[in-house]
């Protein structure tokens, strides 16, 4: 299995690891590219694993359980999708993964909508996206913007993430919003 894995010295860096479990590779993606960089100064380590197409006693069985035993504090990353209640969305996911609720980050609605919200009104207008808020943003919605702009949605995804700014983010997306303050992504 691959791991990114960065790895601290200091005497500011708390002692617990943190394993970040996302669900498929564009989540991966992201958090590799634009997460871990920001976070790492505040983990000893940072493990970043998905969790597509294994169940959800298989992941706890595998990753939760053994990182927990090993001092790693372990969240789950998962699109709201369709579920407009972010509030059960988490609950049904701390209790199917055995982790506490605030421990699971809901990103409204879909990983595509915290690429899209990380680009300025200047590099929106340059890709030929469009410029606001993303908590709405579907999958369908990224695969009709990507058409637009004649990329795939994996070509596009790729230019979002070389301009991606954690300040303007926070500022589009209430969910990226949430995980940013809460985990301290560019923070000094």
């Amino acid at each position: 299995m691959k791991y990114l894995s960065s790895i601290c010295w200091g005497s500011s860096v708390p002692s617990k690891p943190l394993l970040i479990l996302v669900e498929g590779d564009d989540d991966k993606n992201f958090f590799e590219q634009v997460v871990v960089p920001e976070i790492r100064k505040n983990y000893q380590l940072v493990r970043i694993d998905d969790y597509k197409q294994r169940s959800p006693t298989r992941i706890k069985k595998e990753r939760i359980m053994p990182c927990s035993r090993a001092g790693f504090q372990c969240i789950i990353v998962a699109d709201a999708d369709e579920e407009l209640d972010v509030e059960r969305k988490q609950s049904s996911l701390a209790e199917d993964y055995g982790v506490e609720k605030k421990d699971v980050i809901v990103v409204v609605r879909v990983i595509e909508g915290w690429y899209l919200a990380g680009l300025s009104k200047a590099r929106c207008k340059q890709l030929r996206v469009p410029d606001g808020r993303t908590d709405k943003l579907t999958k369908n919605g990224f695969n009709r913007i990507s058409n637009r702009t004649g990329m795939t949605s994996r070509e596009l995804k790729i230019q979002l993430l070389k301009y991606f700014s954690i300040p303007v983010a926070k500022q589009k997306n209430v969910s990226f919003d949430h995980f940013a303050t809460k985990y301290r992504c560019g923070v000094c």
